[in-house]
């Protein structure tokens, strides 16, 4: 048993480390600056959707809410870089927050009521500095 414990807690050890580890080609947040004069939502998703507005609103998820003039991180559980071996872009949507919180679900989607929508490629984000600025 004790052999045990010391296995797993090299283990632990060791797995820690690696995911604490930075470097240049692995990045965990993105920068949202709101620069309109309204407060904003915005959507992360890739590319690769088959639907550009997904199924879920945006204001059922705490987070996706961006005041006027602000900004807010938008972080990432592992490498960003990782995604674009799927997809070659990552997409996100803004909305009007008072449409929002305001419009059905279901006329959103349907009418396409977006304020802007990027489509990111690796390339966009490292040149952008891994920032994103509306508008």
């Amino acid at each position: 048993m004790k052999n045990f414990v010391i296995i797993i807690s090299i283990c632990l050890a060791y797995f820690t480390a690696c995911c604490s580890c930075k470097h240049e080609n692995c990045h965990k947040k993105i920068i949202i600056i709101n620069n309109s004069n309204k407060s904003i939502y915005y959507h992360p998703n890739s590319s690769n959707s088959d639907t550009l507005i997904l199924d879920y609103n945006p204001t059922s998820i705490d987070g996706f809410k961006i005041e006027k003039l602000s900004s807010k991180n938008d972080y990432y559980n592992s490498c960003i870089e990782g995604r674009f071996y799927d997809s070659k872009t990552i997409r996100y949507i803004f909305y009007d927050a008072q449409i929002l919180e305001t419009t059905p679900w279901d006329t959103v989607r349907a009418k396409y009521l977006i304020l802007k929508r990027y489509d990111l490629s690796l390339e966009d984000l490292q040149r952008m500095n891994w920032t994103i600025t509306y508008p």
